[in-house]
């Protein structure tokens, strides 16, 4: 079975930024082009293998930094999920 790591997916004011959140390790953070399409083939691929739709967060926040749980905070055991 396929294990799949992220538990949220979190979003920004314009649509440019996108942070996967990692419970086990820390957050991936990305400025996407095609935010649509991705989010779509990461929605479905989830609901595919989980049977379950993925938590999603839409901030009213044009950067997501602060939202981003980096390895140092990892490593200090804090999580920014909103």
């Amino acid at each position: 079975m396929i294990k799949i790591l992220f538990l949220a997916l979190i979003f920004s004011k314009n649509f440019e930024e996108v942070i996967f959140h990692i419970p086990s390790e820390y957050d991936y953070r990305y400025l996407v082009k095609d935010f649509y399409l991705m989010i779509e083939i990461f929605i479905s691929f989830y609901y595919q293998v989980r049977k379950i739709n993925i938590p999603c967060y839409y901030m009213n926040d044009i950067s997501l930094e602060k939202y981003h749980t980096t390895q140092k905070d990892a490593q200090n055991k804090i999580k920014k999920i909103p």
